[in-house]
């Protein structure tokens, strides 16, 4: 009866850990997200294509 308290105990501290991390990694990468949102390098367009500059003949050659 011990060991199998012990065992369970050893199994929900091994899951708040893990818990706990996933939930620093989440926040993490939505901190980074909000961070990159106001970065003037990342210009999105304002229509969803793009103009074709080049054609296929003049990249192979």
């Amino acid at each position: 009866m011990k060991q199998w308290l012990s065992y369970s105990l050893e199994t929900i501290k091994i899951f708040m850990v893990f818990c706990v991390c996933l939930g620093v990694f989440y926040y993490g990468i939505i901190w980074l997200s909000e961070n990159y949102k106001g970065d003037e390098r990342l210009r999105f367009s304002d229509t969803d294509a793009e103009k074709v500059q080049h054609s296929v003949h003049s990249l192979i050659y």
